[in-house]
């Protein structure tokens, strides 16, 4: 699982977050979109992050690796998404 950027923005970045294969480059096609992130604030200084959480923990069970910042990102998710229910 990994963070991905989304080439098709041109004056803004925006990534997802997707399931890969290990040895795979990041131009090759994923396995499953999980979620997105908006890293630019908004007018309420708010970073947008959007995931998928069963899918996650479907895949997490399944012993997926997290690289890079995917699992700083999931973590701050997680925790606001458990305070908020």
């Amino acid at each position: 699982m990994r963070i991905l950027p989304i080439s098709n923005c041109n004056n803004r970045k925006f990534y997802r977050i997707a399931v890969t294969r290990q040895l795979d480059d990041l131009s090759d096609p994923f396995i499953e979109d999980l979620g997105s992130i908006d890293p630019m604030p908004n007018r309420d200084n708010q970073i947008l992050v959007a995931l998928n959480i069963e899918r996650i923990k479907y895949h997490l069970s399944k012993g997926i690796m997290l690289k890079g910042l995917t699992g700083e990102f999931l973590g701050i998710s997680y925790v606001f998404f458990c305070l908020l229910n």
